[in-house]
């Protein structure tokens, strides 16, 4: 079953759900990044794919944080926070670390 996820023609569309969950859960809770993590490496098909994907993941959710920032014009405040906007870009890290972590156990 793994294998059919990882490699087989459902594994583009488990990929996509992993990241839709992730930044679904993700926007109610930090350990919605170790889930995506999870998820993402889960449906990898190599350890190193599983890094690549979850630093993917962390870029997104940066990505996505920030655009809602820009939207609710609160970004030059949050820039201006000093150490806060990198506290956010190293906690989503801890999606590659646990997509690879899922992917040796997994």
């Amino acid at each position: 079953m793994k294998a059919a996820v990882r490699t087989g023609r459902y594994g583009d569309a488990a990929l996509l759900a992993a990241f839709a969950i992730g930044l679904a859960v993700s926007s109610v809770h930090w350990v919605g990044i170790v889930v995506a993590g999870v998820l993402v490496g889960l449906a990898a098909s190599s350890v190193r794919r599983a890094f690549v994907l979850g630093l993917t993941f962390a870029g997104l959710l940066v990505a996505a944080f920030a655009g809602w920032m820009v939207w609710n014009g609160a970004f030059g405040a949050w820039v201006g926070a000093g150490p806060i906007p990198l506290l956010t870009a190293v906690t989503s890290l801890l999606a590659p670390v646990a997509a690879v972590g899922a992917r040796v156990l997994g």
